[in-house]
């Protein structure tokens, strides 16, 4: 990474929490022209069946619980710049199963495909598997899903109490940080910034969140 996109990605995170401010039509327009007519369609139908989906839900930090699942696709458009339809519909679908019931594993194979189905499935935390563990063996898609899902309950954690922050904060340095090195592991020399980037995000949130923690009484 160059030292101009680690200056670009160290903005305050106030500043990138007014990218998730869309409504639909804004949505829309961010990838209408960047998808295929069939990609746009799936991405939309994910889009309604997670905002649907989790209807009346409410996240710990305020608010309602979708702008959580379209924000974690805000990030892998906007500042991955990723346009891939499958990871775009995993990222919004991420929360569908785990936090709410609207569809079958095998609805959503119908809907979405094969490979949406074994992401979503992926990222959800299903009985007694080892999440984590699972995890590093998944598609790289997977893992920046993961980690995007992450930076953005980073950047939300302020209005959590403070047990529920210093939790997220060990799990992240424990756990996210090895998934972190395997995604670096599997990514192409391309698109091996992602990673970079999400590192340095996320590690930076959660200084960011231990120093105000500290400053309490």
């Amino acid at each position: 990474m160059t030292s101009v996109q680690k200056l670009a990605v160290c903005k305050d995170s106030a500043e990138q929490l007014k990218r998730y401010r869309v409504g639909r039509q804004q949505f829309e327009a961010l990838i209408k022209h960047r998808l295929a007519p069939s990609d746009f369609k799936k991405v939309m139908r994910a889009y309604r069946l997670a905002k649907y989906g989790h209807r009346g839900q409410a996240r710990d930090c305020g608010g309602r619980y979708f702008e959580h699942p379209k924000a974690v696709a805000l990030i892998v458009i906007q500042e991955l710049g990723i346009f891939r339809s499958d990871t775009i519909a995993s990222a919004l679908l991420h929360d569908l199963q785990e936090d709410s019931f609207i569809a079958t594993w095998e609805d959503v194979e119908d809907f979405f495909g094969k490979k949406v189905v074994r992401w979503v499935r992926a990222l959800t935390k299903e009985g007694d598997k080892d999440y984590f563990s699972n995890l590093l063996s998944s598609d790289p898609d997977v893992l920046l899903v993961k980690c995007c899902d992450r930076l953005h309950n980073l950047r939300t954690l302020k209005g959590c109490k403070r047990e529920k922050q210093l939790g997220q904060i060990l799990e992240t340095r424990e756990k996210l940080s090895k998934v972190i090195a395997v995604l670096k592991k599997k990514l192409n020399r391309k698109e091996l910034w992602h990673a970079e980037y999400l590192e340095i995000q996320i590690f930076g949130e959660c200084d960011k969140i231990e120093k105000s923690l500290s400053k309490r009484p």
